[in-house]
């Protein structure tokens, strides 16, 4: 859990306000992820963040304002499989 919040932390000094919007901490496939949202020049960026073992995941959905929850960002996220 430590090294996501350091990886949020690390990438929020590229958002508007150095900050996200929203940071939800939930599961992947058993293991322990991150999703956060915010705004960078003005587009919506959604990450999914996690780690299996050793190895660490990123994702990352880049959109117009206000698209971080749309179908096509949720279907992006929901296919993600890890190996």
């Amino acid at each position: 859990r430590v090294n996501l919040q350091n990886a949020l932390k690390s990438g929020a000094k590229h958002l508007d306000g150095g900050k996200w919007d929203t940071v939800t901490w939930t599961t992947l496939q058993g293991n322990i992820a991150v999703s956060a949202v915010g705004v960078q020049n003005g587009n919506a960026v959604r990450t999914l963040t996690t780690f299996k073992g050793r190895q660490g995941f990123n994702s990352v959905y880049s959109g117009p304002a206000g698209s971080a929850a749309s179908a096509d960002a949720e279907r992006f996220f929901k296919s993600i499989t890890l190996k």
